[in-house]
């Protein structure tokens, strides 16, 4: 498309990858259809994104084990398809999360994924990366769905750089939206935004921290894995959350992004 000839240097549009989660399972859902079409304009422009539904993947219900909390580790991975996903969500440098908006909530497909996630929120394990928010709606509901998507993004370290919203009833062409959010992605590449915090990753990052890393606490790293996390990362030594991004930053240069 027009809009985004010669917009940056191609070397850089290639170094950013995108991964796209559609929590729904409908045979005509605009979410996943917007997804798609995202996909191939970002494919123009050498950005790698790669779009998981739903639909055609198997997302269990969490079971309430905790195991990922005191693990690390999460049991239902091993039959279905949340390892994968996790694996390339940890890759990619920007993720999008797309949901319709059911009874004024998130799909209870996008609540069972972000159930799966969940021990994220103590181990700020999308730190060093951009998160965006898409909502479909046909008339209500999308202020809430919009500002939950994006708490749990922030919750886990993730720099939101955008919400986008559709409403079917007010007859909106979900193809300019989507070119919309094509463009701002093209924008924030040479910025570098997921190095950069913000008031509220500061604070999050703050409050998480009290709850993980000191002295009475560093003694039990050997039995709880968010506590060991944040030491062995790096992020128990951190003053600030731009010191956090600092760390990623530099690991993401020597190709051993694990924050």
């Amino acid at each position: 498309m027009k809009i985004f000839d010669n917009f940056y240097e191609t070397s850089t549009r290639k170094s950013m990858k995108v991964i796209g989660y559609a929590g729904s399972n409908s045979a005509f859902s605009k979410s996943i259809c917007m997804g798609e079409m995202l996909k191939t304009i970002l494919k123009e422009q050498s950005i790698e994104m790669e779009l998981y539904t739903a639909r055609n993947n198997i997302v269990r219900e969490c079971i309430g084990c905790g195991k990922c909390f005191e693990e690390g580790t999460c049991p239902q991975d091993q039959q279905d398809s949340m390892q994968c996903i996790r694996e390339k969500i940890l890759e990619v440098d920007l993720v999008i999360l797309f949901s319709p908006v059911y009874l004024n909530n998130v799909s209870g497909a996008m609540k069972t994924f972000l159930d799966r996630i969940g021990s994220w929120v103590h181990t700020l394990t999308l730190s060093g990366k951009l998160g965006i928010v898409v909502t479909v709606t046909d008339q209500s509901g999308q202020e809430f769905v919009s500002y939950y998507l994006q708490k749990i993004l922030l919750q886990m370290g993730c720099h939101v750089i955008g919400e986008y919203k559709v409403v079917a009833l007010e007859e909106q062409n979900p193809e300019e939206t989507v070119e919309k959010i094509a463009s701002d992605i093209l924008k924030v590449i040479s910025n570098q935004e997921q190095y950069r915090s913000t008031d509220e990753l500061e604070t999050i990052f703050q409050h998480t921290k009290k709850r993980f890393v000191g002295p009475e606490l560093e003694q039990y790293k050997g039995a709880s894995y968010e506590i060991r996390h944040w030491y062995e990362s790096g992020m128990a030594e951190c003053e600030s959350f731009q010191e956090v991004l600092n760390l990623r930053k530099s690991h993401c240069r020597s190709d051993t992004c694990g924050v």
